[in-house]
């Protein structure tokens, strides 16, 4: 037996939503169908579907955290193979690679190389009022 909306809390159907995004792989539009099928309104279902949004956001959040500091371990421990082989072309790689992972470069911004100028062509009055340009 389905609940309807007078049974669920928000705080369940935002659980049960984000299960069918992360568990099931079900659709934002799956998922807002189903909330209003609960018999809530449209602008309802879309802060219940922000929601689960920032939960599944916190997840990966973390989930990306740990895997994160698993890959910069195992990359420290092959740059002290390299070193400890001497090859130090390939360690500086690695480095570079660990630095990039962390964050400690910065990010360079590409430009087209196409300026668009706009030119305003003010015309002087000379000493005595005129514009002439013969002074």
């Amino acid at each position: 037996m389905e609940k309807d909306v007078h049974s669920y809390s928000r705080e369940e159907l935002i659980q049960e939503v984000f299960d069918m995004k992360i568990k099931k792989k079900k659709s934002f539009n799956t998922c807002l169908e189903y909330i209003k099928s609960k018999g809530y309104k449209q602008t309802a279902s879309y802060a219940i579907m922000n929601e689960v949004a920032k939960r599944i956001l916190e997840l990966y959040k973390e989930n990306n955290k740990n895997v994160l500091e698993k890959v910069v371990i195992e990359m420290e421990q092959d740059l002290e193979d390299a070193n400890n082989r001497e090859d130090y072309k390939l360690a500086l790689d690695i480095r570079k690679e660990i630095n990039k992972l962390l964050g400690l470069y910065t990010e360079n911004i590409n430009h087209s190389g196409n300026i668009d100028t706009k030119v305003t062509i003010i015309k002087l009055n000379g000493p005595n009022g005129d514009s002439d340009k013969s002074h």
